[in-house]
C-alpha cells in the first residue's frame, strides 16, 4: 500500500516497508522537507467491529523519526504473548456480589439439611439405645384385684413377655386380651416405670346358678354370661331351671329371660327367692314360706311383680299353693 501527498509536495512511498499490510484505509500524510510526518486532523482509520488492528507501537518510514497513524493511540503486532480480547462486556460487580451470596445460601441451605439429617439419626440411636436398654425393660407383672381366677391364669391372658422394652407394649391391647377370661368383667393396665406391668382387675358376680350334675353346679352373672363351674351352689342365690348352658365358659345363655328377671325382682321379694324355673317362655317364681308366683312372659315385669306382692301382703298367714299375675290387673290364687 503507498500513501500519497498532495500535488505540491514530494511524495512518499511506503508500499515496501515491513508493516505497508497492517493499514487498510488510505491515510493522507502530508510532509515538508524537513521529513516530519503531519496528519489530518480529521481522518479516523475505520475498521470492522470485530477486527483488531496490530501494529507496532513505533513505525518508522525510511529512516524518518516516527509515523502515527490517526485515531489508534497504541497497536500491539500480531503474534505477541499478550493479546486483548475487544468487545467482551465487564460484569457489574453489585451482579457479581449477588451470584456470589445466592452460591453461598445454596452451600448453606445444604449444609443444615446435613446437619439435621445427623441430628436425626444421632437421636434416633440415642432413643433405641435407652428403649431397648435394662432400664426401661419389664422385670415383673403384677395382679390386683382377682379373687375367682387366678393371678397366673391372668398373667397368661396378658401375654406380657418379660424382658421386653416396656414403651413398645400396648396397654389396650393387654386388656382386651384379660378381659375376655369370663371372670373378669374391666381390666385397668398401667407401667411402673421402674421395672413391672401392674394389671388391676374387677372381677364379675354370679347372679344365678345352674344344676349341671350332683357334684356341680354353673354360674351365671346378671348378663346371662357362663362363669365357670363350682362344686357347690353359692348361698344367697337362686337355682335357675329350664335353661341349657353353654359348654364353654365366657358364652352367654341362649335365653335371658331368667337372669333379666333376677335383676328386677324387689327386694323384698329377691330375698325369699329360691327358683326361677323357665317352662316354655314362661316364668314361675319359688318363694321360701311363700306360694309360688307365675308371671307367665316376661314381659310388664315390673306391673306383675307388684301385683304379687299386694297379692302376698293381703293373703297374710293364708297358705294357698300360687298366685298367678299373668294378668296384673286381675291376680288369682290357688
Amino acid at each position: 500500500m503507498s500513501v500519497e501527498s498532495p500535488p505540491e509536495g514530494p511524495q512518499v512511498d511506503i508500499s515496501d516497508g515491513p508493516h505497508a499490510d497492517v493499514v487498510e484505509a488510505d491515510v493522507p500524510v502530508v510532509t515538508k522537507p524537513d521529513v516530519e510526518v503531519i496528519t489530518e486532523p480529521d481522518v479516523e482509520v475505520i475498521t470492522e467491529p470485530d477486527v483488531e488492528v496490530i501494529t507496532e507501537p513505533d513505525v518508522e518510514v525510511a529512516g524518518e523519526p516516527e509515523l502515527e497513524v490517526a485515531g489508534e493511540p497504541e497497536l500491539e503486532a500480531a503474534g505477541e504473548p499478550e493479546l486483548e480480547a475487544i468487545g467482551r462486556t465487564p460484569i457489574d460487580p453489585r451482579l457479581r456480589a449477588r451470584r456470589v451470596a445466592v452460591v453461598r445460601e445454596q452451600g448453606r441451605r445444604r449444609l443444615r439439611a446435613v446437619v439435621a439429617v445427623l441430628a436425626l439419626a444421632a437421636v434416633s440411636i440415642l432413643a433405641w439405645m435407652i428403649v431397648e436398654s435394662p432400664l426401661l425393660d419389664i422385670d415383673h407383672v403384677d395382679v390386683v384385684g382377682a379373687q375367682r381366677v387366678s393371678a397366673d391364669d391372668i398373667r397368661a391372658a396378658a401375654k406380657v413377655r418379660i424382658g421386653a422394652a416396656m414403651v413398645f407394649e400396648d396397654l389396650g391391647a393387654i386388656e382386651g386380651r384379660v378381659e375376655k377370661l369370663p371372670w373378669v368383667a374391666h381390666a385397668t393396665v398401667s407401667r411402673d416405670w421402674l421395672d413391672r406391668i401392674r394389671i388391676g382387675v374387677t372381677e364379675r358376680a354370679p347372679a344365678v346358678w345352674v344344676r349341671r350334675a350332683k357334684d356341680r353346679v354353673s354360674l351365671i352373672d346378671a348378663s346371662g354370661r357362663f362363669l365357670g363351674d363350682a362344686p357347690t351352689a353359692p348361698d344367697g342365690l337362686p337355682e335357675l331351671r329350664g335353661v341349657k348352658v353353654p359348654l364353654e365358659a365366657g358364652r352367654r345363655l341362649a335365653s335371658l329371660d331368667g337372669v333379666t328377671l333376677s335383676r328386677e325382682l324387689p327386694a323384698a321379694l329377691r330375698d325369699r327367692l329360691v327358683v326361677i324355673a323357665m317352662d316354655r317362655g314362661e316364668a314361675t317364681l319359688q318363694l321360701a314360706f311363700a306360694p309360688d308366683v307365675r308371671l307367665g312372659r316376661v314381659e310388664d315385669v315390673t306391673a306383675k311383680l307388684a301385683s304379687a306382692r299386694a297379692v302376698l301382703d293381703q293373703l297374710g298367714t293364708q297358705r294357698v299353693k300360687y298366685i298367678d299375675v299373668r294378668v296384673p290387673d286381675a291376680p288369682t290364687t290357688g
